[in-house]
């Protein structure tokens, strides 16, 4: 049996080799192995990039003790290629075998004949070669440091008499300056270090001059194939000579050299011509000397093009320039090109991550697609076209897909929102709506209200999305259903398992649905879900588009069968409050099963879903309190807000902020509201996004005067005995009043060191600051360390710390006895050491002082 060519794609069979019996390895390679080993008779070995000619010690098993200081260190696996005597086809194309290696194998492989050495960087020595100036007739040295080489490479190339294929070129240089670093450990730039060590070693890189090889006319006497492209510097007179005395080669590289519309191409008056050769050439010269002859000029070069095409698709420095040259050349292409698609196919294809290569070929493409030319392409084609426009499209939206990139950098959002959006219009594909609608989750908050109205608010958008939310939640629930199936059939293959709908059977509520099948959504459904409740944020044309599309429809289906999965729940609720905002669209919710829905919300969820509940609920409240209307049912109401009031209380608010405001507009006609439970959830929900994000809404604090509306309600009578509700608004206005810089530096603190986090305070001392504040009355504040002085003024603010906030303060020095106006303070509550009440509110007969020992981090209460 003979063995014409072994192709090993990957390593398995080179690391077993050595090893003569193989315990594990299948039929099929025991007997190549074999073959390599025993018969001697591969022919061709092709060993791609997957095998890595790394420094090895010399296996055990080596045939025989070193001979010289090179055999001590091989690479791993080196022996099965020394054993395979026959081969006469070796590629090591794109390895990082070494000089040495490399001079062992010529040594040792006598019959070979093709040596493909493309892109072997680590190869700077090529004298070796010598050896096969009789056998050799195949050479690829493409990308190889040629000019590192000593004896010069020309002087070795010119030796190989029986050469017929010769390939140097050379597509570096249009390509990163360091792309093709990929085994530099070490990286010294400094020239200086650079000219000394060659001066002292002698190793001066020898500049590989191609015109040594043209002008030597007797060399390479049997060449039929030579690939120049990449060169320059190429005098085209020896070139023509070169031609000239090499009557017989069939092809010849000049794409990206110095040569520039050659005559012996084209021409076949030139001595030089010959109607059998091929070429690779480009245009670049033609295309930027815009001429009136540049079209015909270019037609006339552009077969040479097309040959560059499919010889270097493989080669991407060459390749981004060959589809620049093919979009000039299809612009005005009147005829389908189908084996042009298939080469541009072929590239994308061969090189997917690279973005030059597929933007530039996405754009020959649509030269070779437009109408009429569409007509006479295959469907075949078309096919792959759509595939391979789709995969960039993909590409795209996966790279898109980050928070950083959506976020920070400074681009038209809406634009991008926009190009996305036609994605999910015209593909069903999920591999394009999965980070599409994360993509569009994202830049929704980002929009203003005029662009996400303009986004959402046509009709064909609004149901698009809500086509995806259900076909996304109809897949979902298909794929719980065949996992249930499935287990079900395992565990009750007799069928005798009571199912949940009739345990549910006479229930009546909407609470039916936490004994049923209950299933859980994935991100891609609930990105879905937040692209929504992003675009309806403040937006009363987006949530009336979104309830004439029947979105509330949809959504009620949701709450049945998501009803335990929180983080669903808590995007639909949260649109729905949206929803509730607008006044003239309440009465879509104020149906029975929609509040039923809330209110066990409200009295069974987490704080994220309660808190959306509770707001739903506000908004109903606030209309039911305007209208007065009899036939609605009060009782039901002041049931519903006397616990909404219970709940509220009981909140522990989160460290993080659970949803984000563009204005506090919405909560005005909350704050204005007589009932208390409505203006109670609207202040803990100012005083949550204050406290967990309040530099965000530091600008928007003082344009909506959320200060004087905080400080109304503190003066509303109503309002002075509920101690919950008190501190709440007291803490927004101290929380406020850190995040709103004072420009003009009337801002002073009585600091010391670093803060530190004191135990909170007791009641009742909090009790005590309250009445101050309330009753304004002036107190006067004894310093930890500046005993000499004291503040007076009045309380607008503090938080559970006994960091205060004064007013109309004052500065008191009790050794000089004179006063300093300073404004409005802050101060530290671990300098604070005593809080005395100077001014008393009418009726009042006796003076209250707070003492608070920062040391001791307790607080005591004393009244005289």
């Amino acid at each position: 049996m003979l063995l014409a060519h072994l192709n090993c794609a990957n390593d398995t069979l080179l690391e077993v080799a050595h090893k003569k019996r193989p315990k594990m390895l299948p039929q099929c390679a025991k007997s190549t192995l074999e073959m390599c080993q025993w018969h001697g008779v591969c022919k061709g070995l092709n060993i791609f990039s997957s095998i890595s000619f790394s420094q090895q010690p010399l296996a055990l098993s080596s045939p025989s003790p070193p001979s010289s200081p090179l055999l001590t260190m091989l690479p791993q696996n080196f022996n099965l290629l020394l054993n395979l005597k026959n081969i006469t086809n070796l590629n090591l194309s794109s390895t990082d075998i070494k000089n040495q290696c490399l001079d062992i194998l010529i040594d040792k492989l006598q019959l070979l004949d093709t040596l493909d050495l493309s892109l072997c960087r680590s190869l700077t020595q090529f004298g070796i070669l010598e050896k096969t100036r009789y056998r050799l007739k195949s050479l690829n040295l493409y990308n190889c440091c040629l000019h590192l080489s000593k004896p010069n490479i020309y002087e070795v190339i010119m030796k190989l008499e029986q050469l017929e294929y010769l390939d140097i070129s050379d597509d570096t240089m249009h390509q990163g300056t360091f792309n093709n670093l990929y085994s530099t450990e070490n990286l010294n730039l400094n020239q200086d270090d650079y000219d000394a060590n060659n001066k002292n070693t002698g190793n001066q890189p020898h500049q590989f001059d191609i015109n040594s090889l043209l002008k030597n006319f007797s060399c390479l006497p049997v060449i039929k194939h030579i690939d120049l492209s990449g060169r320059k510097h190429i005098h085209k007179s020896y070139l023509r000579e070169f031609l000239l005395l090499h009557p017989h080669i069939q092809f010849l590289g000049l794409f990206l050299t110095n040569i520039k519309q050659p005559s012996f191409m084209i021409d076949k008056d030139d001595p030089c011509y010959s109607k059998n050769r091929r070429y690779t050439y480009d245009i670049h010269d033609i295309l930027t000397n815009q001429t009136s002859t540049t079209t015909t000029l270019a037609t006339k070069y552009e077969p040479f093009v097309f040959e560059a095409m499919k010889r270097y698709r493989d080669r991407p420095g060459f390749l981004q320039k060959i589809l620049y040259c093919l979009f000039f050349i299809t612009k005005n292409l009147k005829t389908t090109r189908q084996d042009l698609i298939e080469l541009i196919l072929k590239s994308m294809a061969t090189h997917p991550t690279l973005q030059s290569v597929q933007m530039a070929s996405t754009a020959c493409i649509y030269n070779l697609t437009r109408s009429p030319i569409t007509e006479q392409i295959h469907v075949k084609w078309l096919s792959q076209i759509v595939d391979a426009i789709m995969n960039l499209q993909k590409n795209c939206l996966l790279t898109l897909c980050s928070d950083r990139i959506l976020h920070d950098p400074a681009y038209d959002r809406y634009l991008c929102a926009t190009l996305v959006m036609d994605n999910l219009q015209s593909y069903n594909d999920i591999t394009i709506i999965q980070p599409g609608v994360a993509i569009l989750s994202l830049l929704a908050t980002k929009l203003t209200t005029a662009q996400g109205v303009k986004l959402a608010a046509s009709s064909t958008n609004m149901r698009r999305l809500l086509y995806l939310v259900e076909r996304q939640m109809e897949r979902l629930q298909t794929e719980m259903m065949q996992q249930q199936q499935q287990l079900q059939t395992a565990d009750d293959p007799m069928g005798m398992i009571v199912n949940d709908d009739q345990l549910a059977h006479g229930i009546p509520t909407y609470h039916q649905s936490s004994l049923q099948q209950q299933y859980i959504g994935d991100d891609t459904f609930r990105f879905c879900l937040s692209v929504l409740w992003n675009l309806t944020d403040e937006s009363p044309i987006v949530c009336e588009k979104f309830i004439t599309c029947n979105g509330i429809q949809v959504y009620q289906r949701i709450l049945e069968i998501f009803a335990t999965d929180t983080i669903t729940i808590t995007k639909i609720v949260g649109l729905f409050s949206n929803i509730a905002e607008v006044e003239h669209l309440r009465i879509y919710l104020r149906t029975p099963l929609i509040i039923e829905q809330i209110e066990y919300f409200l009295l069974n969820s987490a704080i994220d879903i309660a808190y959306f509940s509770a707001g739903i609920l506000s908004h109903l409240l606030l209309d039911e309190h305007d209208n007065r209307d009899d036939s609605v049912d009060n009782d039901h109401y002041k049931l519903i807000s006397d616990e909404m009031r219970r709940i509220i209380t009981l909140w522990r608010n989160p460290d993080t902020s659970m949803v984000t405001y563009r204005s506090f507009k919405p909560f005005l006609p909350l704050l204005k509201c007589q009932i208390s439970a409505v203006q109670l959830w609207a202040v803990w929900a100012i005083y949550h996004v204050c406290s967990t994000d309040g530099a965000r809404y530091r600008t928007i604090i003082p344009e909506e005067k959320v200060i004087e509306t905080m400080f109304a309600l503190l003066e509303s009578h109503s309002n002075k005995d509920d101690l919950f509700f008190v501190f709440l608004i007291i803490q927004i206005s101290f929380l406020i009043f850190i995040h709103i810089k004072n420009n003009n530096n009337k801002l002073i603190m009585a600091y010391r060191g670093p803060q530190t986090k004191v135990q909170k305070v007791m009641v009742q001392p909090i009790n005590l600051i309250f009445r101050y504040l309330q009753n304004r009355s002036r107190i006067q504040v004894w310093l930890y360390e500046q005993t000499q002085s004291r503040i007076e003024g009045y309380i607008i603010g503090f938080d559970e710390y006994m960091n205060l906030v004064l007013d109309d303060a004052e500065e008191l020095s009790m050794k000089k006895g004179t006063r300093k106006k300073i404004g409005r303070i802050l101060l530290k509550g671990d300098n604070i050491s005593l809080i005395q009440q100077l001014q008393q509110p009418a009726g009042s007969t006796t003076t209250t002082t707070t003492t608070t020992t920062a040391q001791s981090n307790n607080t005591t209460s004393t009244t005289a």
